[in-house]
């Protein structure tokens, strides 16, 4: 008798380790700002191995930390795509940027150094320190006189600082271009005409980038003159 024997073989197959989802997050800094502006976004996501960044469908990056610059202002929802072993897992938050200034007004001028002599070495006012006002003018060829400060008499460098508060405020007609704070000598002719002390120019989209943009004052130096603008910016 032939015995046939049945062998039960049993497989083990061996589990797979099941792999944690992604955690998506992400930090902004600054969490807001007025274009323009660049914010860093800081990946904080876990079990994550590639990034999609969908900054409200103006800009996209693969980057995990990306930078971005903002040109204009808004609410954007800023998406974060984080991929992994164990699957993909999507993080929107909101950020508002300001719109950009595009108008600037001069508040305040204030002189805090000038010469107290000609170019020639002589003094302004041959009896005392000069009696000290002052314009502001746009830019060349017409430098039309735009506002004009009243009359500091006997100036003296103890004097210093003088200052005038403009107002109305001054709007700055065209952001691209010089304007000029001239200081002028005030006697009584025939003694002596208005003497031009000199000046110191300005041109305001200098001042609207970089890490120091829409400056609520502003120090101009030239001309042996120091004068500090304060500025009110708006949109």
């Amino acid at each position: 008798m032939l015995l046939i024997g049945a062998i039960l073989m049993v497989s083990c197959a061996k589990k797979e380790s099941v792999k944690p989802a992604p955690i998506a997050n992400f930090t902004m800094n600054p969490p807001t700002g007025r274009a323009p502006v660049t914010i860093t976004f800081t990946n904080t996501s876990q079990n994550a191995t590639s990034y999609s960044w969908d900054f409200g469908g103006l800009l996209t990056s693969t980057d995990a930390n990306p930078v971005i610059a903002f040109s204009g202002g808004g609410i954007l929802t800023v998406t974060l795509t984080a991929k992994g072993d164990g699957g993909t897992t999507i993080i929107s938050k909101t950020i508002t940027i300001q719109n950009p200034y595009t108008k600037v007004k001069i508040k305040k001028i204030t002189i805090t150094a000038m010469p107290f002599t000609t170019p020639s070495g002589a003094g302004w006012d041959v009896t005392s320190g000069p009696d000290v006002y002052m314009k502001i003018l746009s830019p060349n060829p017409n430098n039309t006189t735009l506002i004009t400060g009243g009359v500091f008499n006997d100036v003296l460098q103890s004097s210093l600082p003088i200052a005038w508060n403009v107002t109305p405020l001054l709007q700055v007609p065209t952001l691209n271009e010089f304007y000029y704070v001239n200081l002028y000598d005030s006697d009584s002719p025939p003694i002596d005409p208005d003497d031009n002390m000199g000046f110191v120019g300005f041109r305001m989209d200098n001042y609207m980038t970089g890490a120091g943009a829409f400056p609520a004052q502003i120090t101009l130096t030239q001309n042996g003159i120091t004068a500090i603008l304060d500025l009110q910016w708006e949109e």
